[in-house]
């Protein structure tokens, strides 16, 4: 056998070898959520908000992202095909008293409701063969109400597959 076929042969092998290699299972996350977390005003370490609910305005189907919880952070989905998503962040808020007639502790408890708006671009990306196809978001505004939060701040402009804190949510200091 000459020098050229003992080279093909490995070659052709080595081919085969390398592309028996490939592994048609996809480790990456395969949707692209923007991460929001909250903080105190001018603060750095996330804030766990009791009695929490948060929801998709105007989405069709169970919106609901967070139902009357305890959490600092949650995903908020984007729809693809729209340019602004709005959310619901309901605070519960409970205030005790004593009943003035009974002189019993009672529970109180009140709602204040903020709106965030995010405003976005859609793109789509091809991840890998394994993982196939999404969408990424570049943020374009971010904005809400300030019945409970005092401010909103983009962290990460760039929505991909990679979790990470997009938007900081600012809630008044503890003595304001």
């Amino acid at each position: 056998m000459s020098f050229r076929a003992v080279l093909l042969i490995v070659a052709v092998g080595l081919i085969a070898v390398l592309a028996a290699c490939g592994d048609d299972t996809c480790y990456d996350q395969r949707s692209a959520l923007p991460m929001a977390r909250f903080y105190y005003k001018g603060g750095t370490t996330a804030v766990a908000v009791s009695g929490l609910t948060v929801g998709g305005i105007g989405a069709a189907g169970d919106s609901l992202i967070v139902d009357s919880t305890t959490v600092s952070e949650f995903y908020m989905p984007l729809a693809p095909r729209e340019s602004e998503c709005q959310y619901f962040l309901r605070f519960t808020i409970a205030q005790e008293g004593v009943d003035g007639e009974t002189g019993n502790t009672v529970t109180t408890y009140s709602h204040l409701t903020d709106t965030l708006t995010v405003r976005y671009a859609a793109r789509p990306y091809f991840a890998s063969r394994e993982c196939g196809a999404m969408y990424y978001y570049d943020i374009d505004d971010l904005s809400a109400t300030n019945h409970i939060l005092d401010s909103v701040a983009v962290a990460t402009p760039t929505i991909t597959n990679v979790s990470q804190v997009n938007f900081r949510l600012f809630l008044p200091n503890e003595t304001e």
